[in-house]
C-alpha cells in the first residue's frame, strides 16, 4: 500500500473567558456535551462568519481506534472512561482562491475542479482533552483557522445550542504554558525585542512561512535564517513596543516552525524580562500517514489526523496533567 508521511505540529491550548483571560468557572465535560448534541442532530454542523471568513465546524465521531489507543497507552487513566473521548471537531475555513493542479509532463496548470455546491477549504482538527478545558489542534496549512478562531466558533456554537445562556460570555484560547509565564506576559506593557530563528530549504518543513519569502531561491538544502525586531533607543515610540506586544499575544502559541523565539518584555516600571517562548510552549511534532493509493490521494482527513493528535497527547500526558490546574 503506497504511503506518504507529512509532518505537522500538534499545539495544546486552554479555553478561557475572553473578558478577562481568566479560567472558566468549571471543567466542561466536552465529550458529554458533544455526545448529547450529536445524538440529537447528525451531521452536527454549525457555520459562523469570523472576521469576514466563513467557518463551518463539524463534530465527528472518531471510532474505536482512538479509544483503543488511550486504553493501551494510558490504561491506568483511561481504563474506564477512555471511550468517552471519541469526538473531534473539524473546522473548515473557506479559501479565498481555488488551488491549482499541474501536469507533471507538460507543466501546464489549471484550477482544481470542484463539484457543484462544493468549496475549497483549509481544515483545523480539534480534539478536547478530558481535563483543564484544554484542547489539541492540528492545522492542515498556514491558512487554516487558528486556535482563537476555533474558540470564537465554539462560543457561537454553544450559544446556538443553548449550552451558554449568557450572551456576554465569550471564549478565547491561550497556549498551555506555565502560569507564571502567562502572568508575566499579561503584565507586560510592551516588547523591546523579538528574536526568531527557523530553517530554510528542501530539508525543512514545507509548512514553514519563511519558505514562501524565498520561493524564488529554492535551491537551499538546509540553512538557518534569524530575524530580529528591536526598538531603537531615542527613535522608536512607545507604540512600537505595544505593536510588538500585540504580535506576541497573537503568536505566542503558534510559532510551530521556529527553532528560536525569544522576546524581551518591559513592564510599567521599565523592568525588562526575557521570555523563551519555545521553552515554555507545549507542542509536539507528529507524522501523519496518508494512503496515496486511494482516489483522494494525499488528502488530510480525520482518519489520518486524529490518531496523530491523540498520540501527541499520550506523549505529553504527564506534562499536561501537571498544568491542568489553571488557577481557579
Amino acid at each position: 500500500m503506497p504511503l506518504k508521511r507529512l509532518n505537522r505540529t500538534v499545539q495544546f491550548w486552554r479555553i478561557v473567558d475572553a473578558r478577562d483571560n481568566q479560567p472558566l468557572e468549571k471543567d466542561y465535560d466536552w465529550a458529554a456535551i458533544f455526545g448529547d448534541l450529536y445524538g440529537k442532530t447528525s451531521p452536527l454542523l454549525f457555520e459562523a462568519d469570523l472576521e469576514g471568513r466563513k467557518f463551518l465546524g463539524q463534530v465527528v465521531t472518531l471510532g474505536d481506534k482512538i479509544t483503543e489507543l488511550l486504553h493501551h497507552e494510558l490504561t491506568d487513566v483511561f481504563g474506564s472512561k477512555g471511550s468517552c473521548q471519541h469526538f473531534g471537531v473539524i473546522l473548515a475555513g473557506d479559501k479565498d482562491y481555488v488551488p491549482n493542479q499541474q501536469n507533471k509532463q507538460s507543466g501546464v496548470q489549471q484550477p482544481v475542479g470542484l463539484n457543484e455546491g462544493w468549496d475549497a477549504v483549509d481544515n483545523s482538527f480539534v480534539w478536547h482533552l478530558a481535563f483543564g478545558n484544554m484542547f489539541a489542534i492540528l492545522l492542515e496549512s498556514q491558512s487554516s483557522g487558528r486556535a482563537n478562531r476555533y474558540a470564537a466558533w465554539l462560543t457561537r456554537f454553544l450559544r446556538q445550542s443553548g449550552i451558554i445562556s449568557d450572551q456576554q460570555v465569550s471564549y478565547e484560547a491561550i497556549p498551555v504554558i506555565d502560569g507564571d509565564v502567562v502572568d508575566r506576559a499579561r503584565k507586560a506593557k510592551g516588547i523591546k525585542a523579538v528574536s526568531l530563528r527557523t530553517s530554510l530549504g528542501r530539508a525543512s518543513s514545507a509548512n514553514n512561512p519563511v519558505n514562501r519569502i524565498f520561493a524564488s531561491h529554492s535551491n537551499y538544502h538546509d540553512v538557518d535564517i534569524e530575524i530580529k525586531i528591536t526598538t531603537r533607543p531615542g527613535r522608536s515610540r512607545q507604540e512600537d513596543e505595544q505593536e510588538n506586544l500585540e504580535w506576541f499575544r497573537e503568536n505566542l502559541g503558534d510559532l510551530t516552525e521556529f527553532s528560536k523565539a525569544v522576546v524581551k518584555t518591559v513592564d510599567s516600571k521599565g523592568t525588562i524580562d526575557e521570555l523563551n517562548l519555545l521553552k515554555e510552549r507545549l507542542s509536539r511534532k507528529q507524522n501523519i500517514t496518508l494512503d496515496t493509493s486511494k482516489s483522494a490521494a494525499d488528502a488530510i482527513n480525520k482518519d489520518s489526523v486524529f490518531p496523530a493528535i491523540v498520540e501527541a497527547f499520550v506523549k505529553n500526558y504527564r506534562d499536561l496533567q501537571g498544568l491542568k490546574d489553571d488557577g481557579r
